[in-house]
């Protein structure tokens, strides 16, 4: 079996373009408006027994890829014309308050988990001789809820508490529903928060209206107030790091509930179900529920896309109409 030459890079060169951005990649609304992406919204699943005594509970994950400008003037790759990239894994990250709670898997399962996804859209690690187009920097971790028990000294004056607490969720809802999400999210909480000085409709609630508006949101909004585990990859031009330049085209971020799960058994498969969107522009986060095995595999069950992806032209000679289902 042929191994992938490993290829080590300056430490400078790594963290220049490693953690500046983590959250930053900011979608252009104007690209993003009036499109669908897939999602699983609606699925509820009620159990009475905590996941973490469920042989195989569901858990709920969220994918959003957001390209930059300089990203969107490149052709996605295919299998048939793949794109060329070397990855660098950048290490376990702990986000938020607190400290996780178990230990993560192992840097090679991630590494593997990555490439099988990267490879879904035609990302291909460079072979020998053959210069990456891509540098792709991945992160993982885990990003805790603000706890206001961990430093009893610390006393609520001034807003204090609220003002890190709102930080914190935006935070965690910029991993989960991405940059426009985050910011959508942050106006409906201001402007809650304004109304609480001031008698009002609880069905006017603005941050209330917000979460409500559609299942997508409901979900997105309580998985931004839990813990998660997390991993982004961003993918930046090789050439213009080589020169000294940061040059980020797209980052993909994914998340995965984190209570009553452990990282081992959810992270691995969290990258796989990925695979469909790295690289590929979302006008909005994708949310799926997928039952989970403890013993680090996840049954994937059949996924629906709705168009959030051009629709390919049909090949030369063969007509776009659907093949009518032959009936048995």
């Amino acid at each position: 079996m042929r191994r992938t030459p490993r290829v080590s890079l300056p430490a400078g060169f790594i963290l220049a373009f490693l953690l500046p951005a983590l959250l930053a990649a900011k979608p252009d609304p104007a690209d993003q408006a009036g499109n669908n992406t897939e999602s699983s919204e609606g699925q509820w699943v009620f159990s009475l027994l905590p996941k973490s005594f469920q042989d195989n509970p569901f858990v709920d994950q969220t994918v959003i890829t957001e390209m930059t400008d300089e990203g969107k003037k490149l052709p996605p790759p295919s299998r048939a014309k793949p794109v060329y990239y070397f990855a660098q894994p950048a290490g376990y990250h702990v986000e938020g308050h607190g400290t996780a709670a178990n230990q993560p898997p192992p840097e090679e399962l991630l590494a593997r988990s990555m490439r099988q996804a990267l490879a879904v859209n035609g990302y291909t690690p460079a072979p020998p001789g053959k210069p990456p187009a891509l540098l792709i920097l991945y992160v993982w971790g885990v990003h805790n809820n603000f706890d206001t028990n961990l430093d009893p000294s610390m006393q609520d004056v001034g807003g204090t508490f609220l003002d890190v607490g709102h930080r914190n969720l935006l935070s965690r809802a910029a991993l989960v529903g991405g940059t426009r999400f985050a910011g959508e999210l942050k106006a409906a909480m201001e402007q809650h928060d304004r109304m609480q000085e001031t008698p009002t409709t609880p069905l006017l609630d603005p941050l209330r209206l917000f979460t409500e508006r559609d299942p997508k949101t409901r979900q997105l909004v309580e998985q931004s107030k839990a813990d998660c585990y997390y991993v982004v990859a961003s993918a930046y031009d090789y050439q213009a790091g080589v020169h000294g330049q940061r040059k980020l085209l797209w980052r993909s971020k994914m998340t995965v509930d984190a209570r009553g799960v452990s990282m081992t058994d959810t992270l691995p498969t969290l990258i796989l179900n990925a695979g469909k969107f790295l690289g590929r522009d979302m006008p909005e986060a994708a949310t799926m529920t997928r039952r989970m095995q403890r013993n680090g595999q996840t049954t994937l069950g059949p996924l629906e896309v709705k168009e959030y992806l051009e629709k390919l032209p049909p090949p030369a000679g063969k007509s776009s109409d659907p093949v009518p289902e032959k009936k048995p």
